[in-house]
């Protein structure tokens, strides 16, 4: 028998580890940026511009010099040649703020629990985003202001939301609550590594099993919809009606899981499909088509494969991370790095995430958002549209282009300075606001930074 004492001496340990970072959320100035190189992200550079922001809002961008009236009451910020002002970047496929320590149970909120083939489409990335995580000041450390995160596990996974690195509340970091619903394809080939012990048989019936079971769930979800449409709600039937012969569902009906899936029917909430596989990413265009659903592909190791596919049906791709290893054996080495250019070739429009395929366990490394784009760099694209794939790109994918995503006037302040080229690693980001309010850049790697630079500084 466990002790009451044990458990609480074990809730002690976890938790002493586990505490909150301390930053208190940017206040909203008045300001303007003078003196550095200014991407828009759209395509044009503007060399020593300068921005003007007025309640967290673009109201001016300059060429050249800048004027201000005296006793205008705002801040001026004048850059050292060799600076650079970007967009907040965007990581279009992470978990962060949903796990803090993948090895304990009790941080990691990304899936609902029962595994498996799950089906839960009402579950809501944004009501488990914990804006006190110490991860959070380590990803904004970088210039990465603004994530799409998203549930994971079981078929259908829930629905996904753009989020703001700053904030007090969930509420207050909340950018988009609802961009879509993440549904994980099966694979369609079977695996035949050493670890992998069904046999190739078994392994397609459960595919065909899982597939069946997601057909069968939309099937469902469909009749429901088509019922709440032809619903008389019991209020509308007059005063002197029978309720009785109201039509529509009852009270006793409403399936809080169907539900949810009724914007995804009706095309006002997209489908995020997970999908690696060539194999895979055809059988979700041809779910998507036949079903009239909107799709939005997340993966697409081999998305080049069946670029034309996509290109067709206008879907977008956000490709879960560059730092990786090509999925077939037949494949180039540099496949990965290749994939960007070669769907900006095919006409697919894209985004590049961090995730890398790694899950919910290592969100942390969307401070690497950059230099996955550096890699495309290496292996095809511009620079300018690395910086596009990682700002201007994701933002027009999640539906938040209209206030994020590039350096307009009218759209939010949420941008960042950096002491050069951002797709270099060795760039350093020395300013950030969110919605105009400044943000801390100081993170547990910069106190352990201090910590041990005084620690050498006592040696020496």
């Amino acid at each position: 028998m466990i002790k009451p004492f044990s458990i609480i001496l074990a809730l002690l340990l976890v938790t002493s580890c586990l505490h909150a970072n301390d930053q208190v959320p940017g206040e909203l100035e008045d300001f303007i940026i003078g003196g550095a190189t200014i991407h828009l992200a759209d395509g044009e550079t503007i060399e020593r511009g300068s921005i003007e922001v007025r309640g967290g809002v673009i109201v001016a961008i300059h060429e050249g010099r800048f004027e201000v009236a005296v006793g205008d009451g705002i801040s001026i910020i004048t850059l050292k040649d060799g600076h650079h002002v970007y967009p907040g970047m965007i990581d279009s496929a992470t978990t962060i703020g949903m796990v803090e320590i993948g090895a304990v149970r009790a941080t990691r909120d990304v899936a609902e629990a029962g595994g498996g083939d799950a089906l839960n489409p009402n579950a809501q990335a944004r009501l488990t985003y914990n804006v006190d995580s110490e991860l959070i000041p380590t990803i904004r450390a970088n210039g990465v202001l603004l994530t799409h995160i998203h549930p994971t596990g079981g078929l259908v996974s829930g629905q996904s939301a753009v989020m703001q690195l700053d904030g007090w509340t969930y509420e207050d970091a909340t950018v988009r609550p609802a961009v879509g619903m993440l549904v994980n394809w099966p694979s369609m080939l079977p695996q035949t590594a050493w670890w992998v012990e069904e046999s190739a048989e078994e392994q397609m019936e459960e595919r065909d099993e899982r597939i069946g079971k997601l057909e069968d769930f939309f099937d469902r979800a469909a009749s429901y919809k088509k019922a709440l449409d032809a619903a008389t709600p019991v209020a509308d039937a007059g005063e002197e009606s029978d309720p009785e012969s109201a039509t529509g569902v009852a009270a006793s009906d409403f399936d809080i899981r169907y539900d949810a899936l009724v914007p995804v029917l009706d095309g006002t909430l997209p489908v995020l499909i997970t999908a690696q596989e060539a194999s895979q990413i055809e059988a979700a265009v041809a779910f998507a088509k036949r079903r009239g659903l909107r799709m939005i592909l997340v993966g697409g190791a081999e998305a080049d494969v069946v670029a034309e596919l996509l290109a067709e049906n206008d879907i977008p791709v956000i490709i879960t991370g560059v730092h990786r290893l090509p999925r077939g054996r037949d494949a180039d080495v540099d496949q990965p790095g290749k994939l960007a250019s070669r769907l900006r070739d095919a006409g697919v429009t894209f985004a590049i995430s961090s995730s890398g395929g790694r899950g919910s366990s290592w969100p942390m490394l969307s401070r690497n958002l950059p230099y996955h784009a550096a890699e495309a760099v290496a292996h095809g694209l511009t620079r300018a549209e690395a910086v596009a794939a990682i700002t201007s790109s994701p933002a027009e994918i999640l539906g938040i282009a209209d206030t994020h995503g590039t350096l307009e006037v009218g759209k939010s302040a949420t941008l960042f300075v950096s002491t050069g080229d951002i797709l270099d690693v060795r760039s350093n980001v020395t300013h950030a606001w969110i919605d105009g309010r400044r943000v801390d850049l100081s993170s547990k790697h910069t106190e352990l930074r201090d910590k041990y630079r005084k620690r050498l500084g006592d040696a020496e």
